[in-house]
């Protein structure tokens, strides 16, 4: 009947939207994360070149407030910041996957020999010729986007069940009158006017149940006065 195609044509395109959306989150939600900490990476780095010699304190804050080690050097490759962390230091360092920006700058993947922690480390080279290099570790954020998703993912079937109840009954109060008017019709079609259409909307469904009543009307006059000449 009208009332299951209405509920599950309406039904399959709010479950191929939640769904789509949930796809594309399990996709993207960990690249939007690494997208994000390469950014930070680069705004921290920015800012410590602004701050000429005044980096210590501002490096020492970076490295409490966004979890990250900082190397600084100047142009001999000497410290003149070390990380606290000390993510990589002493350590003999894989590089897993590299990627080169424009400005000379760049983003590594590394983990230690002998570990599977594995790091995203930004570099880039000041004007002044000193030397900046900023690492963080992946395994959080990939455990934050694995647990966003999964999060996500039940907000989403959760949704969608709420949605199809909505759509069940809207579908219901929506097909209901629809249903009445043809149970009307039916019976003019059977020469039975005694039903009549009792909607009363003000929209294109009030209008054709008011039409339905005066069908019947015409109809039912029509048959009485051809009644009255044939006898």
């Amino acid at each position: 009947g009208i009332r299951a195609k209405f509920f599950l044509e309406l039904g399959a395109i709010i479950a191929a939207c939640f769904i789509g959306i949930s796809f594309v989150n399990s996709q993207l939600l960990e690249k939007v994360y690494m997208w994000n900490v390469e950014r930070n990476l680069t705004s921290i780095a920015k800012e410590t070149e602004n701050a000429g010699i005044n980096y210590f304190p501002l490096l020492t804050d970076f490295e409490i407030k966004e979890n990250v080690s900082i190397d600084l050097y100047d142009n001999q490759d000497n410290y003149l910041f070390e990380g606290k962390r000390n993510y990589l230091s002493g350590n003999r360092i894989n590089i897993i996957e590299r990627k080169e920006n424009r400005d000379g700058s760049y983003f590594n993947v590394v983990c230690a020999e002998g570990s599977q922690t594995q790091y995203i480390l930004y570099g880039k080279s000041f004007k002044n010729g000193y030397h900046i290099e900023i690492s963080t570790e992946i395994n959080p954020i990939q455990e934050n986007a694995s647990l966003a998703t999964r999060v996500t993912t039940i907000i989403t079937i959760l949704a969608l069940s709420f949605a199809l109840l909505f759509i069940f009954e809207y579908s219901r109060r929506f097909t209901r009158p629809l249903i009445q008017m043809s149970e009307v019709m039916e019976k003019i079609a059977n020469l039975d006017f005694s039903s009549r259409s009792e909607i009363d909307r003000n929209d294109e469904i009030g209008t054709l149940s008011h039409n339905i009543n005066k069908v019947s009307d015409s109809l039912d006059k029509a048959l009485t006065e051809l009644r009255e000449k044939n006898a």
